[in-house]
């Protein structure tokens, strides 16, 4: 019988994005999807990360060096059984179509510059270490207040 390696648990954070940056979200979320599903090396995921900032890394992953990310990946995926691998896919995927609607919500009002918003991530806690190696954002996104161009802000 095969140790456990992780624990997971669930929280939720009020963060914010800009419109510059939530494009690289989007980017990140679709790399770890593509990533968990088998369809990309450890390198190629490696690669898409290099070119997003580092803003959007940290909102995904809770991480910011994009170097660190895809072996973190790595043990976790190994580390997973079948059904936290799709369960893990899902969530991850429910929060790629959450991030998707803010992009939208950017394209849809030209002058909104930034959008705070609460999320859930699901969180794998490595149990030899104690430490969070890495979090994904999952669904239920939830915006709370966008700043606008002129520097007003407006409640969701």
């Amino acid at each position: 019988m095969a140790t456990a390696k992780y624990s997971r648990y669930e929280y939720n954070k009020t963060t914010s994005i800009s419109r510059a940056n939530v494009g690289d979200m989007v980017r990140a979320q679709e790399a770890f999807i593509k990533y968990w599903k088998g369809e990309v090396s450890k390198a190629t995921l490696t690669t898409s990360l290099s070119g997003l900032v580092i803003t959007a890394l940290e909102k995904v992953f809770n991480k910011t060096a994009y170097s660190a990310i895809p072996g973190y990946l790595v043990s976790a995926l190994t580390g997973a059984n079948e059904w936290e691998k799709n369960e893990v896919l899902r969530v991850a995927q429910e929060g790629l179509e959450q991030i998707n609607k803010l992009s939208l919500i950017f394209l849809e009002n030209k002058t909104y510059v930034s959008i705070e918003f609460s999320v859930n991530y699901l969180a794998f806690k490595n149990l030899a270490t104690g430490n969070t190696d890495f979090t994904i954002i999952q669904g239920n996104i939830i915006p709370r207040k966008i700043i606008t161009d002129s520097g007003g802000s407006i409640p969701m």
